[in-house]
């Protein structure tokens, strides 16, 4: 599974963000993110349960964008 996700710095003023995704599976790749970790939730299943964090920066008036990208298995029935 692929995902985007934009951010857009609309204040006047320089600001630092902490953003975490959490997603059932195993994380592969997640552009600029700070740390991946998985959770003590659901690690016994097929698909656990992982977090990833971000803490960019954004100037004033920036755009960012960040792709990350996860695995998950599905029952063949």
């Amino acid at each position: 599974v692929k995902g985007t996700m934009e951010l857009i710095n609309y204040k006047g003023l320089e600001i630092q963000m902490k953003i975490s995704k959490q997603v059932e599976g195993e994380v592969v790749s997640a552009e600029g993110s700070e740390r991946t970790f998985k959770t003590a939730k659901r690690l016994n299943q097929v698909n656990p349960t992982s977090v990833i964090e971000w803490r960019p920066k954004l100037a004033k008036g920036a755009k960012r964008t960040f792709e990350y990208t996860y695995s998950v298995y599905v029952s063949a029935r």
